[in-house]
């Protein structure tokens, strides 16, 4: 993972080896922090990326992952076990898993086991 930081603003971006990827960059001119002395995260945008590329497929396990938190807080907050837990685990699973890319993989892993935990 590339973290990138110009001035108060950054971004991250997944690379893999022998790829060449075509990134545009905002106009960090008409970009506004959103509190003083703090840093902002901005999007960069892709060029000729296509659904296998590890920058679409993350952020959209992230988003699933996320929202399954978002949409059972009070149950784990509470420590129950969550509605669709297993059903959540085997989705992720299977959608997600890249066997052939280790990061990829290790990524899914580690985001899968903060779900087994409840």
């Amino acid at each position: 993972m590339v973290i990138l930081q110009v001035g108060d603003f950054y971004t991250q971006f997944y690379c893999e080896p022998d790829q060449v990827y075509d990134l545009v960059l905002p106009n960090f001119s008409s970009l506004k922090t959103l509190l003083p002395l703090q840093d902002t995260y901005f999007s960069i945008q892709q060029l000729n990326r296509d659904s296998a590329d590890i920058n679409y497929i993350l952020p959209k396990f992230d988003e699933a992952h996320d929202t399954f938190f978002d949409n059972h807080y009070s149950e784990i907050i509470r420590r129950k076990r969550p509605k669709g837990l297993d059903s959540t685990i085997n989705y992720l699973v299977n959608t997600f898993a890249n066997k052939n890319n280790m990061f990829h993989q290790n990524y899914i892993d580690y985001g899968i086991a903060s779900i087994k935990l409840l």
